[in-house]
């Protein structure tokens, strides 16, 4: 389900769609309004900023579901995988100070600004990323072979 706008209807606040206890808590305390532990599609538009620095996240799963989402910092986590394929409107990434070994963002297209410090990367492709202004990527574990237009 590809694209910046997507009606999933109501997703569950469980294990199943976020894996992460954490993050989990996250969508239940800051997102899910009424509190009915379900993500109807208005909940899910209005998310446009997530910022969940430093709470130990192990897992973004879920992430997909906020098509919406502009601005994420997700930075001093515990993240191996960061899957923002279906995050196309994007403009602004933190993902700093992870345990990533590789990021594909080459779907997020209007992203303005991506800040990776910190990580395994090896490369990052960020040929389609036009919008691009702002590329933070030091103590990685390239010279540097970030691949541009």
């Amino acid at each position: 389900m590809a694209g910046s706008v997507c009606a999933w209807g109501d997703v569950a606040i469980d294990a199943e769609h976020f894996p992460d206890e954490v993050f989990r808590e996250y969508v239940s305390s800051d997102i899910d309004t009424n509190h009915n532990g379900r993500l109807s599609d208005e909940e899910i538009a209005s998310v446009t900023a997530i910022n969940v620095t430093g709470k130990n996240i192990t897992s973004l799963q879920g992430i997909e579901y906020f098509t919406a989402l502009t601005d994420l910092k997700c930075r001093e986590n515990q993240l191996t995988v960061l899957d923002v394929s279906n995050n196309t409107a994007l403009t602004e990434l933190d993902c700093s100070y992870n345990q990533l070994t590789s990021l594909d963002v080459s779907k997020n297209t209007v992203l303005q600004d991506i800040v990776y410090v910190g990580n395994q990367l090896m490369a990052l492709d960020v040929s389609n990323n036009t919008a691009l202004y702002t590329l933070w990527c030091w103590n990685n574990q390239w010279v540097c072979q970030v691949n541009c237009v």
